[in-house]
């Protein structure tokens, strides 16, 4: 970052010059500063820039903008981790631009109040979450697929429904955030999503009325931190049913399209704007392209890993800088419509004194003195009208006032328990989320569980395998024990089996996703005394926990690898959940696949998901993409369930169900070249079938003969150095003869295999059977020009993968599926 500019270089290139984006700004945030000890972050070199910095160059423009009567936006785009949300809300003492353009908007009423002037300022905040409008502010159940979105001539797109809340203090904003930020960890953890994966718009419509002019002064000033930008190619799935166009990022592709074709009209191009194909670029219609003054923070990281992304990310604002708004002063007469209707009237009044034009209209004097009399009480009664939508602000403010006390002091009361009582505090991936969820353990029994049933838990818990009696918390003159009941409890990483004495720092977690740490106030107090400090438990921490208990170890493995399996590892727990409450027969597994168990001489250990069928016994193996994309439209399902609505689908449109014809890899043998770089023959003894557990899946009969250009076989062709082939034709053929004892499940099969050279697979025909007999023979020839030192090293050096393919059965197995059991999940490697 030099002043406004951003340089890129490519880790894998580190030689070459740097590409250079040229913004507004260029902020680096990412290291050089000193953390105080309130927590706030302040520079400790030149090169760092803060949050103060952020607000001054940003939210100030905004703000005066906004008092002169401009609509304002603020939106971040970018990964997961790269600091959208730390710029748009901040966390801790480090406020980001929201919660100071608040602060700052209530101090500049304050030092501008005039007595000819009254202002009026409201606050709304909504989720966008797989195309769904939700309501932060309403704690009511969202209606079957989200709030609807209207369009009007006068107010473009607008959600109805949402809740817009009458603010006056900074105070009213801070106490309706923390409840909008509750109603997000309540949901994500019902629906078992992450707050990375919604998009969240706070609106401040901020209202300057003129009494002496009577008219009004508006901006709408929204600040939108996206959904992570990353989950649109984690979710690519070549040959997956289901089109990347349906799932959760939709809205950030539309977003792309609507920025491109903005950018297009900019250069004069006439071009669609496809604002309605997604919720997010409907309600950023203005945003994007109408009366507004409009800023993007592009937030990026600055990781080797994540070039491809963070360049993403940099041409993603690079295109964004060429759009263009129309942003005009939004200023007419207050109360517009009535102040017309008033117009009029007096207009006909102003007639009627006409006598003249009166006469001329055939009216007689009583006709006259009748009509004025009427107009004049209407005009009054326009009048009383405007004077009641005033008093009906002043009651609405006072209305809100009073619940914003109240609110207060339920906080206050809330924080003074978790200061004294015993209490569960969530955790969660997103930072800013953790805490919002207190569970007090303050009843001598307090008992843990779903609600549902006309049941009523001491403590009530969202998401999927949450029991109606789920658990027991007893507190015993401070002594606060946990006790398993019906639903499956962790401790500290381990399933808990029986009543455990909790300690201060412990982490708990309820079901597939309720994560807590639970805090003692008096024992953080005595171990604070003795010069003990409380470890910072993080939602990470206690993920990592998880896994290594789950026999998950990375000693020698590189970090990205463990990231990964603790990703997929997490949501695999949650789709076996989701299975368990809606009664699928299907199980998940994480897998780590080597580049030698799939048939590779060297390459990174892959993570693959292993799905069984449990009506069936067949196993399948999803790669990461094809599983992530599954577990999208397994979350909609979901949701369906929870909101009560069916989910009854067609098999092929279930995302559970894997088809019994889907083909998969029975296994993998090696077969040496080396006997070939001699020319000798291969017809060892049936060689081993592996599987992707690196485990024995049956045997193959395989043989590599060196023949004549016709295919005869001519033992005189042995070589005892292999380089004496060099410049010689070569021709060998290939026999691919019986397998035996594949595995009962595999009806059908065939092997495949790529020699030297071959762009496609060479595939034998498919047979039935428990020891399928392939017959399969391929003859190889290769010119002298071709057969060069190269050639020769890969005999020398390399082995050939033949593969075998299989199709599974779709006969049940004996005892019917087995769901709704409790599932541990393990992470298996293969080995070699």
């Amino acid at each position: 970052m030099d002043e406004a500019t951003t340089s890129l270089t490519d880790p894998s290139n580190p030689k070459a010059a740097p590409r250079k984006f040229t913004y507004d700004f260029s902020y680096w945030s990412h290291d050089g500063f000193n953390v105080r000890q309130d927590g706030y972050h302040e520079k400790a070199n030149d090169k760092y820039v803060d949050q103060v910095k952020v607000f001054t160059d940003l939210g100030l423009g905004m703000l005066a903008n906004a008092w002169d009567g401009y609509n304002c936006s603020i939106f971040a785009y970018g990964q997961t981790g790269s600091g959208k949300s730390y710029s748009i809300m901040g966390h801790g003492k480090n406020l980001g631009l929201v919660p100071r353009t608040c602060e700052q908007l209530f101090k500049d009423i304050s030092a501008r109040k005039q007595e000819r002037m009254s202002y009026e300022v409201t606050f709304s905040m909504l989720e966008i979450y797989n195309e769904q409008a939700r309501d932060l502010l309403n704690k009511k159940k969202t209606p079957p697929g989200g709030l609807r979105v209207k369009e009007s001539p006068e107010r473009g797109f607008y959600v109805e429904g949402l809740t817009v809340v009458p603010v006056g203090t900074y105070r009213d904003i801070k106490l309706r955030m923390n409840e909008g930020d509750r109603q997000r960890t309540i949901a994500s953890t019902k629906m078992n999503e992450t707050s990375s994966r919604a998009h969240t718009i706070v609106t401040i419509t901020f209202a300057q009325n003129d009494i002496r002019t009577k008219t009004t002064k508006t901006s709408s000033i929204n600040l939108v931190d996206l959904a992570g930008s990353e989950r649109a190619k984690q979710t690519e799935s070549t040959g997956d049913r289901f089109e990347e166009a349906k799932n959760i990022n939709r809205s950030l592709m539309t977003l792309g399209s609507v920025i491109k074709a903005l950018c297009d009209k900019a250069r004069g191009v006439n071009t669609h704007v496809p604002y309605r194909d997604s919720v997010l670029t409907k309600l950023l219609k203005n945003t994007l392209g109408g009366n507004s003054k409009s800023v993007m923070i592009a937030a990026i990281s600055p990781d080797a890993e994540n070039y491809e992304q963070t360049l993403s990310t940099l041409k993603y604002a690079d295109r964004a800088k060429s759009i263009r708004t129309m942003a005009k002063v939004n200023q007419e007469a207050t109360n517009k419509l009535i102040q017309d209707l008033i117009d009029e009237k007096e207009k006909l009044l102003r007639e009627l004194e006409n006598a003249r034009t009166a006469t001329a209209h055939g009216y007689t004097e009583d006709d006259i003195s009748r009509l004025r009399e009427e107009q004049e009480k209407e005009i009054q009664r326009y009048k009383d009208q405007m004077d009641d939508i005033e008093t009906a602000w002043q009651k609405r403010l006072l209305n809100s006032q009073k619940e914003m006390e109240e609110l207060q002091a339920n906080e206050k009361q809330h924080l003074e328990e978790e200061r004294q009582i015993p209490h569960f505090s969530n955790l969660n991936e997103d930072p800013a989320l953790n805490g919002k969820l207190i569970h007090l353990a303050k009843a001598e029994q307090s008992v843990v569980g779903n609600g549902k049933d006309e049941t009523n838990p001491e403590i009530v818990l969202n998401g999927p395998r949450i029991a109606k009696r789920h658990a027991m918390v007893t507190n015993e003159g401070g002594a606060v024990k946990l006790t398993p009941l019906d639903g499956l409890v962790l401790h500290n990483g381990v399933e808990l089996k029986e009543t455990v004495l909790l300690h201060h720092d412990d982490r708990i977690r309820f079901g597939s996703n309720n994560l807590f740490v639970f805090t003692h106030p008096q024992e953080a107090a005595a171990l604070k005394a003795k010069g003990k400090h409380s470890r910072d438990v993080t939602y990470e921490f206690a993920q990592n926990e998880i896994a290594k208990n789950s026999g998950l170890q990375f000693e020698d493995e590189d970090s990205l690898l463990q990231e990964e399996v603790m990703t997929i590892m997490q949501l695999v727990q949650d789709v076996n959940a989701m299975a368990d409450d809606m009664n699928k027969p299907v199980d998940f597994s994480v897998l780590l696949v080597s580049a030698e168990a799939r048939g590779l001489d060297s390459g990174r250990t892959e993570v693959y998901v292993k799905v069984e069928d449990l009506d069936t016994g067949n196993e399948f193996l999803w790669d990461k993409n094809k599983f992530l994309n599954r577990q999208v439209h397994m979350q909609l399902m979901y949701q369906n369930f929870e909101e009560g609505a069916s989910i009854n689908v067609d098999k092929d449109k279930d995302p559970f169900w894997e088809p019994p014809e889907t083909h998969v890899i029975v296994g993998v043998v090696t077969v040496p070249l080396n006997y070939l770089s001699h020319m000798l023959d291969f017809q060892d003894e049936p060689l081993t079938v592996i599987d992707y557990k690196a485990k024995q899946s049956g045997f193959l009969k395989v043989a590599i003969l060196p023949c004549d250009y016709d295919g005869n076989e001519q033992v005189e062709l042995c070589v005892e150095d292999p380089m004496d082939l060099v410049s010689k034709p070569i021709s060998f053929r290939i026999k691919v003869q019986q397998a035996m004892n594949l595995p009962e499940r595999i009806v059908k099969s065939w092997c495949q295999y790529k020699f030297h050279g071959d762009m496609e697979y060479t595939r034998s025909r498919v047979v039935s059977g428990k020891n399928p007999n392939y017959d399969h023979v391929k003859l190889y020839r290769f010119r002298k020009e071709t057969v060069n030192h190269r050639f020769i090293d890969y005999l020398r050096e390399k082995s050939l993968s033949i593969e075998i393919w299989g199709q599974q059965g779709d006969q049940a197995v004996a005892g019917g599926p087995a769901v709704n059991r409790q599932r541990k999940v393990t992470v298996q490697r293969t080995t070699t």
